[in-house]
């Protein structure tokens, strides 16, 4: 019984740094589960033992009784100790599973995000969608990045937590996944940010192009009609006035077509640039080119 109570506590001073996997930690506690047991059978021996020594001490000299009564005292002290620091440990093991799944769970989760996000934008196809339907996308883009953020900063809190109980390799291995996560994570919210003001700007240009456009129209409609009606009865001298008129027309549209001809240019740009916000596999040196055509 001695030599087993030194082994256990020899087990229960052993190093508490641990492989930082839900499965390797698994199996250290399926095996406090068995020493747990084997505590708790060696229970009822140590009660018989005590027994034993009662009986014996009222039959035996003071002396021995007192040596016997003082190592069975000793060895009940040895094994409620021994007890209670392994179901401390076997706690702390359970604790630490816990915090190493949630490690596990949240950065796969981060990972796929980062992943199926970066394909998503950097896809070679066109994705059918309009500029307004781009710039919904980046909006939840931008929520969901706010929700992954706080899984991020998580790991990072995971982090400082489990590198106390780690080995040095499960340490580093943690560490360096931690950190490739934040600097891609950094990266997508960079990448994100420029998109979202590319889509403005497009948004901008689009709405200014419009008000252009509708203007245009309402002046051409009123210069229509300002075409006189053709009426052959009139006379050489009656024609003067109306000759005049449309000669200030023809000066207006003279004086409007340079206006016309880079409001045809600023649509053609327009369009690249609708283009290139819209593509996932344009760049943002794209779309930038592109809305410098017509600043």
């Amino acid at each position: 019984m001695l030599d087993w109570m030194s082994g256990v506590e020899k087990s229960l001073e052993e190093q508490g740094q641990v492989p930082l996997s839900s499965a390797a930690i698994q199996d250290v506690i399926s095996k406090s589960i068995m020493l747990e047991q084997d505590i708790a059978g060696r229970q009822s021996s140590i009660n018989a033992m005590n027994e034993k020594v009662k009986k014996f001490m009222e039959t035996t000299d003071p002396s021995t009784a007192s040596s016997l009564q003082a190592k069975m005292n000793e060895l009940s002290t040895r094994f409620s100790k021994a007890s209670s620091k392994h179901k401390e440990k076997l706690a702390k093991m359970e604790d630490l599973k816990t915090k190493v799944e949630l490690f596990e769970g949240l950065s796969g989760k981060v990972q796929s995000f980062l992943d199926k996000k970066t394909q998503a934008l950097s896809e070679t196809d066109a994705p059918g969608k309009d500029v307004t339907e781009v710039s919904q996308y980046m909006q939840e883009t931008s929520m969901e990045l706010v929700e992954h953020k706080r899984d991020l900063d998580v790991l990072q809190q995971l982090l400082e937590e489990l590198s106390v109980h780690g080995l040095p390799g499960d340490k580093a291995l943690v560490l360096e996944k931690v950190n490739a996560l934040s600097k891609k994570f950094k990266e997508m919210e960079e990448a994100v940010k420029e998109k979202e003001e590319d889509v403005s700007s497009c948004q901008q240009q689009m709405d200014t192009f419009q008000f252009l456009v509708e203007s245009l129209k309402k002046w051409m409609e009123e210069s229509r009609e300002r075409i006189p009606d053709v009426q052959p009865s009139l006379s050489t001298e009656d024609l003067k006035k109306p000759l005049e008129n449309m000669k200030k027309l023809e000066d207006e549209w003279t004086l409007k077509m340079p206006e016309i001809q880079k409001m045809n240019s600023r649509g053609a740009s327009l369009c690249c640039l609708i283009s290139a916000v819209t593509s996932p596999a344009k760049s943002r040196t794209t779309s930038r080119a592109a809305a410098a055509v017509h600043v």
